[in-house]
């Protein structure tokens, strides 16, 4: 088997769970409901937005959720650290001023 250096990044928004529960107001036989419904889009849309950030520097290996599993093979690994962390960095920026973006009304 051959071996190679490289990088795997799990991003998982956390409080999914809560996030989408705390949305299902009116499910009726394990239906989706409207509200659970909007969660899910949302999540979509955030997710979205840090996987747009990591295109072209990590490859996505897999989706469930609100998780995505990442992984990168550079030829030079110890200059694409520097690569990868920048931009991690700036999917978390991204992340944080889509959420302010959607944002329309606190409780």
């Amino acid at each position: 088997m051959e071996s190679h250096k490289g990088f795997i990044a799990l991003v998982d928004i956390s409080g999914y769970t809560n996030f989408i529960s705390g949305h299902n107001t009116d499910a009726i036989n394990d239906k989706l409901s409207q509200g659970q419904a909007h969660a899910e889009h949302i999540i979509s849309d955030l997710l979205e937005k840090v996987i747009e950030e990591l295109n072209g520097v990590l490859t996505i290996n897999k989706l469930q959720g609100d998780a995505a599993l990442f992984y990168a093979i550079p030829d030079d690994p110890e200059k694409f650290s520097e690569t990868i962390i920048k931009r991690l960095q700036n999917s978390f920026k991204i992340f944080n001023q889509h959420i302010n973006d959607i944002k329309f009304c606190e409780t």
